[in-house]
């Protein structure tokens, strides 16, 4: 080995820092014991926005839960504790993150918690479904992983379901327009000095269509008009909800304070968007 430079660290502290990290926490009046390591997000104590989060969440003692992006598990853990009667998956995209889930829920003696290597939802078998879902949402994620994880976890919700997460101040205002776009509702639960919990629910599903999937029909119209202006976005939901005569046109108008022609001119633009959801900014703004 070379010799130590000044101001590293010496072979003994190295050494100590690829032992496992120790320490124990009491949560929602759980007590728990964790293993982790360098890597891992806040691996010496539990970071201030999970606590937040698990101070002002409800859980039913037979929910079914999944942990987005689940660290070294400390959310997920804390849910199965509270849902005896229910269950608590964990799931997370980082292998090291997962190794560390698994060994705290075994050391802590957990048995209604499973931990799966997964980015989101990706590997998690379609045919299974949450009453609760939570996430510790980094800051840095983009806007195409965040979409993702908001239309896959509004999927994979029971009717009723609900989806709590966790971020940084600065998040707020884009947590609060994009669980609108996907859930359509939106509540603050808890704003501190520096994390925001926020709250969306998968609300009661349409009456079942003749011939056609409610549920994959909801999700697609959510994603497609996620590309639209509000306005757009109203009027094409207005219309959809009353005959198209030239009344409706009209009544519609008249909300908005506009013509009959400007309102079917709105909703022209408005389907070319979803005609060609892949290059909505072809189209002019309404």
């Amino acid at each position: 080995m070379t010799d130590k430079k000044p101001g590293a660290p010496d072979a003994a502290t190295l050494a100590r820092w690829r032992n496992d990290i120790q320490f124990q926490a009491r949560v929602r009046e759980q007590d728990f014991r964790f293993s982790t390591t360098w890597g891992i997000f806040s691996p010496e104590a539990l970071d201030e926005g999970s606590c937040l989060l698990l101070d002002h969440i409800d859980v039913k003692p037979d929910a079914h839960c999944v942990d987005l992006g689940c660290g070294y598990g400390v959310l997920g853990m804390t849910l199965a504790r509270l849902a005896p009667q229910g269950s608590a998956l964990l799931v997370d995209k980082d292998f090291v993150a997962v190794d560390y889930a698994r060994k705290n829920i075994e050391q802590n003696r957990i048995g209604n918690a499973e931990v799966l290597l997964s980015n989101g939802f990706a590997q998690i078998p379609k045919e299974r479904r949450f009453d609760l879902a939570v996430s510790n949402l980094p800051a840095k994620v983009s806007k195409e992983q965040h979409y993702l994880w908001l239309f896959d976890t509004y999927a994979r919700l029971n009717e009723g379901g609900a989806f709590y997460v966790v971020t940084i101040n600065g998040l707020r205002e884009f947590i609060a327009r994009t669980f609108k776009e996907v859930f359509g509702n939106y509540d603050k639960v808890k704003q501190g000095k520096t994390y925001t919990i926020s709250l969306a629910y998968r609300e009661s599903a349409p009456k079942k269509l003749v011939g056609g999937d409610t549920e994959e029909l909801e999700i697609a119209t959510r994603k497609v008009l996620a590309n639209l202006t509000e306005k757009e976005a109203r009027v094409l939901k207005e219309r959809i909800g009353t005959s198209p005569t030239t009344d409706s046109l009209k009544d519609i108008g008249r909300s908005f304070d506009l013509t009959r022609d400007r309102i079917r001119e709105i909703e022209q633009k408005a389907l070319k968007k979803l005609k060609n959801p892949q290059n909505p900014d072809e189209t002019e703004p309404a």
